[in-house]
């Protein structure tokens, strides 16, 4: 059994991070070779991210050796007009009072945001001072907006470029960005749904096999494609990191540039960032 790391995955198997139920989860995914995984939650309140907080924390303590390093949010700063399947009601102002109680939640290190919002850069300081992982995403973001938080020190894109400001040729936007931009780590979805074939092909001609595989896995999962809503939009991944990587051999990669891109680049960018 390859091994592989899933950085966002939301659930699997009829389970769910959202209802704490990291043992289940643990197990099925040591089951499929997962050897490490970010448990990721959907935005939610202030007091249900606290209460799900407190239950890692827990699990944690009585697992040490888990596979699970932490946890990570997408939001609550993000973009209204690029929520995706986040729940709006609870996108919130990057005030400062905000800003300081999410960084305070428990067990949380980790967040998606975007950088075009008012209050951003205090957002990056203050994240960045404690440790915290920003990661770039559901955003509008123009390409200065971008090239701000990354002179700041944000070098993550949360599944890129899904639900981002795409390119134009003179605003190449966060799609553009994350292409050009030195440094950066981008987590994809490479189940050829989320991003077809070909645009697959553009990020390994700019970057090479840089990036990292991510399920984006939703509790319906696994299955051999993503979950579609009732009017046909994309709503979670479905496809795990290994099938995907299996998928990629078709665009001519070889075992040790898969075996980068299913699990030694997540290793290498989390273990440096939490160093």
């Amino acid at each position: 059994m390859k091994k592989t790391a899933d950085p966002h995955i939301h659930g699997g198997w009829g389970f769910s991070f959202q209802r704490e139920e990291f043992g289940p989860l643990e197990e099925k995914l040591r089951a499929s070779g997962v050897v490490f995984a970010i448990p990721t939650l959907m935005n939610a309140s202030f007091c249900e991210l606290a209460r799900i907080g407190e239950a890692f924390l827990h699990y944690r303590t009585k697992n040490p050796d888990s596979i699970f390093p932490f946890l990570r949010v997408e939001g609550p700063f993000i973009s209204p007009e690029k929520s995706g399947a986040q729940p709006r009601e609870f996108i919130l102002p990057a005030t400062e009072n905000n800003i300081r109680e999410f960084l305070s939640l428990p067990g949380i290190e980790m967040f998606t945001f975007a950088p075009e919002i008012p209050g951003a850069e205090a957002l990056i300081d203050m994240a960045l001072e404690r440790g915290k992982i920003p990661s770039i995403g559901h955003t509008n973001a123009t390409y200065p907006d971008i090239l701000r938080a990354y002179q700041m020190g944000v070098r993550h894109f949360t599944h890129f470029p899904n639900a981002m400001r795409g390119m134009h040729h003179r605003e190449i936007g966060a799609l553009g960005a994350g292409l050009l931009l030195e440094g950066v780590h981008l987590e994809v979805i490479g189940d050829f749904v989320h991003l077809s074939r070909e645009f697959l092909r553009i990020i390994l001609k700019i970057k090479g096999p840089e990036f990292s595989l991510i399920s984006d896995m939703i509790p319906e999962g696994p299955s051999d494609s993503p979950f579609l809503d009732p009017q046909g939009n994309l709503k979670g991944g479905g496809v795990p990191v290994a099938v995907q990587a299996e998928k990629l051999k078709s665009l001519g990669l070889s075992q040790r540039e898969l075996e980068r891109l299913s699990l030694l680049n997540a290793l290498s960018f989390f273990q440096s960032r939490k160093s």
